[in-house]
């Protein structure tokens, strides 16, 4: 069972910088099933080579290097001379180890920018005029050490940190330096329990999503008296969309399923600035409890509007 159409990107060139292994081959395939002319590449030819097959649907596999700006550019062109200007270019080549701080030399930590961070670069500024304008998407990998420290992985943090909030990179890309509409999303894989990052820019209008997943513990106290405690599941959403610069919506979403019953909270809000330090936001909340305690209604909700000056 599939979300996508047949053929969904048929016509469409994909290229994937570090799409011979792991989630960035995973991505390359799948394009290919819904119809993309495919090409990945990585620095190990024979890898390269591999990955194509394995991807089959006529791909191809280059070898280039992210950290070299004219290596990788040179792919790209080898790319789009094949099979003509790129529709989708996703720049997911990362390197990463686990060392201390103290354990680490000054050149793996610059290494592992270079490839994650500077790489991203190189691919997104080396593809400009390789595009098929307007309507191009630019898509950077990036993952959960963008936004959590994580130990025994300074290098990877600080790397994938700047690729989160690499305006250079994506936004500027997007903004100032391509006058055609341009998407970049920023997503991670990571462990349950987590929060998952996902940045959207379109057309200068920006969206965030946080996701989270995993284990938690809820502890429940009576208006009785004692308290109640169980290991849950709880999974959970932050989504924020600046729809102009004066107008935005946000979408705050949490769901923790227990033995006993299983609780849903939702808050939507619209929040507009007016004028000056004046602005209004109207909002709608909904908590949903499978089985409530007696005399608690299953759903509750509350509208409220706010009109907030800024001092």
């Amino acid at each position: 069972m599939t979300s996508f159409r047949d053929n969904l990107l048929a016509g469409k060139t994909a290229f994937v910088a570090g799409g011979t292994s792991g989630i960035n081959l995973g991505i390359a395939k799948r394009f290919a099933e819904l119809g993309a002319r495919v090409a990945v590449a990585g620095r190990d030819p024979d890898k390269a080579r591999r990955a194509a097959d394995e991807i089959g649907h006529d791909a191809i596999g280059l070898s280039g290097d992210v950290r070299d700006y004219g290596a990788i550019r040179g792919v790209m062109e080898t790319v789009a001379d094949k099979f003509g200007p790129m529709d989708i270019v996703i720049s997911g080549a990362a390197g990463n180890f686990l060392a201390p701080v103290l354990g680490m030399s000054a050149n793996a930590f610059r290494t592992v920018v270079d490839i994650d961070l500077n790489g991203t670069f190189n691919v997104f500024r080396g593809c400009h005029d390789l595009l098929n304008t307007p309507g191009a998407s630019l898509i950077a990998i990036t993952a959960g050490q963008a936004v959590n420290a994580s130990a025994l992985q300074a290098h990877a943090c600080a790397a994938k940190a700047g690729i989160k909030r690499g305006d250079v990179v994506t936004k500027v890309n997007g903004k100032d330096v391509t006058p055609q509409q341009t998407l970049s999303y920023i997503v991670a894989n990571t462990k349950p329990g987590t929060r998952i990052p996902i940045e959207v820019v379109r057309d200068g209008k920006t969206m965030t999503l946080n996701l989270k997943a995993g284990p938690a513990w809820r502890q429940t106290e009576l208006v009785a008296g004692g308290h109640e405690s169980e290991l849950t599941g709880l999974a959970g959403l932050d989504f924020g969309w600046q729809m102009s610069p004066n107008l935005r919506l946000t979408q705050v979403a949490s769901t923790i399923v227990g033995d006993r019953t299983t609780t849903t909270s939702s808050l939507t809000a619209l929040n507009a600035k007016l004028s000056g330090a004046l602005s209004a936001r109207v909002s709608y909340s909904a908590d949903i409890d499978t089985h409530p305690p007696a005399g608690v209604k299953t759903v509750d909700t509350l509208t409220r509007f706010t009109l907030v000056y800024g001092f």
